[in-house]
């Protein structure tokens, strides 16, 4: 009876342990912001809703009571009607200054100062739904409040504002969605993550200690299991 008794307790902890760990993920943040004053209609209209995504990855497990530095970025998107544009963050590529930050609820409660990558060859992004513009080879992108955040700056400059005061992306939490975990690649094919209740929920699975602990109580297990049953056999 004691036996059976441990093994039932065996099992529990190991179905506990199972949900227990949590593996680092990134989260994102999106902005949501409408085309004004644009220098390129064909490509960019007026009136048209954008968005610039910032996916972050700290090490972390969930969304609450977090701090991402700039170094965290991992990659971004700009997308506007069927157009998108992937921004690879990593590496050193994202320049600029200040943190995103969430409360211990997952609320965003602080975010970046500013962030750009500077002006690069188009060939370093993932671009869909824009054909490249003739002898155009250089775009540049800015979250720091300025007008003209994002443009193709050769050979002119074809840019466009955000149609709110400054006509820059603005960088205030309320304007920017809670921080949500982002399953997608970095290429012009992912879509931005979608509201969710569980989006500051940690990721179940297990870490590499858990995994080790698991291991042995299941050996264990098995081993007691063994010598009940031989026990029983003897009688």
């Amino acid at each position: 009876m004691h036996i059976r008794r441990f093994l039932h307790a065996l099992a529990a902890t190991a179905a506990l342990l199972g949900g227990a760990g949590a593996l680092a993920a990134p989260y994102a943040i999106t902005y949501h912001g409408t085309i004004a004053n644009s220098l390129m209609p064909a490509q960019a209209p007026d009136g048209a809703a954008f968005t610039l995504t910032l996916v972050m990855d700290n090490g972390g497990t969930t969304a609450a009571s977090q701090n991402w530095s700039v170094a965290n970025l991992t990659c971004g998107f700009w997308r506007w009607n069927s157009v998108a544009v992937a921004l690879d963050l990593s590496g050193g590529v994202a320049l600029g200054t200040g943190s995103a930050a969430t409360n211990a609820a997952g609320v965003l409660t602080g975010v970046f100062a500013d962030v750009h990558t500077g002006p690069l060859l188009w060939t370093d992004y993932s671009v869909s739904g824009l054909p490249l513009l003739a002898g155009a080879d250089l775009i540049g992108w800015y979250a720091d409040g300025s007008a003209q955040p994002f443009n193709i700056q050769a050979p002119w400059g074809a840019t466009f504002d955000d149609g709110v005061a400054g006509g820059g992306v603005n960088m205030v939490p309320g304007r920017w969605s809670a921080p949500r975990p982002f399953t997608g690649t970095c290429d012009a094919s992912a879509m931005p993550p979608v509201a969710s209740a569980s989006a500051a929920a940690p990721v179940p699975t297990l870490s590499q200690w858990g995994v080790l602990l698991l291991s042995a109580l299941l050996g264990l297990l098995a081993l007691l299991a063994l010598l009940a049953l031989r026990r029983h056999r003897t009688r």
